[in-house]
């Protein structure tokens, strides 16, 4: 598997904070030392049965590494806003790991074999959305 990676570095983020950014395949965070795992918060977002997909990205926020962000397809039929599947992750992770910004898709965006490509992902503007 071929990742490329980049390092952000403290002077950019502060002395108790670096970001890794596995690109396509993870985006880990350390903030005071603390890791979050997309897959992991995935997951539990899942569990919800609301939920048909989700992708957890970082979000890039001012004098920090990234905070956590998730995009959410909706099963048809279903409803749920964004503050519901916020609290029923939150309820269930780490505070730190938890999504401050959670947003309803009705798509995700994939390559030609169906993986979802997060590096795609825009989060809504009213949201601080933007990706470097």
């Amino acid at each position: 598997m071929n990742l490329s990676s980049s390092v952000v570095t403290n002077a950019e983020v502060g002395p108790d904070c670096t970001a890794l950014r596995l690109e396509d395949h993870t985006v880990s965070y350390q903030q005071l030392d603390q890791d979050v795992h997309p897959r992991e918060v995935e997951e539990v977002m899942h569990e919800h049965p609301a939920v048909a997909e989700v992708a957890v990205i970082g979000l890039p926020r001012p004098n920090l590494a990234e905070e956590v962000g998730a995009a959410v397809v909706l099963r048809p039929g279903a409803s749920a806003t964004a503050e519901e599947e916020r609290e029923h992750v939150e309820r269930q992770v780490a505070a730190y790991k938890y999504p401050r910004k959670v947003w309803i898709v009705d798509t995700l965006p994939k390559n030609p074999t169906g993986k979802i490509v997060k590096r795609e992902i825009v989060p809504p503007a009213d949201l601080g959305g933007r990706r470097p």
